[in-house]
């Protein structure tokens, strides 16, 4: 099987170990928005797979917090890179101290 190349986001960045990104998630019977780094982008299989680390903050009476394990993501057009302003600081500062797989 061949590698794939580089893999693009939704509006058409590269994703990239290291990012910080948007990505829908499920949240009970809705979906929910949830910011996470990746931390490996998965080319060996025919289609790209991203581990990530995202931060869980979907209720807003809780402080927001690492997620308890790392997930899987299937789809670059359901995520979305972010620019370092677009980086809310309590989650920049949590995902700071995840490290990169890759």
């Amino acid at each position: 099987m061949e590698k794939i190349g580089e893999v693009r986001d939704k509006v058409g960045r590269p994703i990239k170990a290291g990012d910080i990104i948007v990505y829908g998630h499920a949240l009970g019977r809705c979906a929910g928005l949830r910011i996470g780094k990746v931390l490996k982008v998965n080319t060996d299989r025919d289609k790209a797979t991203f581990t990530v680390m995202g931060v869980d903050d979907d209720w807003e009476r809780r402080e927001p917090k690492l997620n308890c394990r790392k997930g899987e993501l299937l789809y670059s057009t359901r995520i979305i890179v972010l620019e370092p302003c677009q980086i809310p600081k309590s989650h920049k500062k949590l995902l700071d101290e995840v490290e990169v797989l890759e």
